[in-house]
């Protein structure tokens, strides 16, 4: 498996992931339920981590892309810099998120501003991250497709 397959499986978890943790933070400030709010928390920190390494991922299956035919350099640095922004977000979220679960119980009276500062950092993040999405499924995938054939041969 090479670097671009990896990142092509990889980039998936925190696109997914901000939209489900997002869905729970909304769940249990509905329901005012602390339980599914710290859960949403360590969520988000399991995001912030996955955005990482899909960040870092994306260099080396650049190289694997930029030699094959219909490579777009333009499409490729725009799916970049949007990715730079959504990683940014990602980490803005998972860091809020860290502080906020690490003194729960003693921030009290500041709960509520720093749910609200992580669900508009998650909105954010969800946005960039569609976005980097889209802009990711612009760019030529045949690095699966010439894998996918090589292990359909050997069956």
């Amino acid at each position: 498996m090479n670097q671009a397959h990896i990142h092509l499986i990889i980039n998936h978890f925190p696109v997914v992931g901000t939209v489900f943790g997002l869905l729970i933070l909304l769940y249990a400030i509905f329901k005012n339920n602390d339980e599914f709010l710290k859960f949403s928390l360590k969520f988000f920190v399991l995001v912030g981590v996955t955005s990482v390494f899909a960040f870092l991922t994306g260099e080396p299956a650049e190289e694997f892309v930029e030699h094959l035919p219909g490579f777009s350099e333009e499409v490729i640095e725009k799916h970049e810099e949007i990715s730079q922004i959504a990683l940014i977000f990602s980490l803005l979220t998972s860091g809020a998120s860290i502080l906020t679960y690490a003194y729960f119980n003693k921030l009290k009276k500041y709960k509520k501003s720093l749910i609200n500062i992580i669900l508009v950092s998650a909105l954010a993040t969800c946005f960039f991250m569609g976005l980097a999405a889209n802009m990711g499924g612009k760019i030529r995938h045949d690095e699966l497709n010439s894998s996918m054939v090589s292990q359909l041969k050997r069956v």
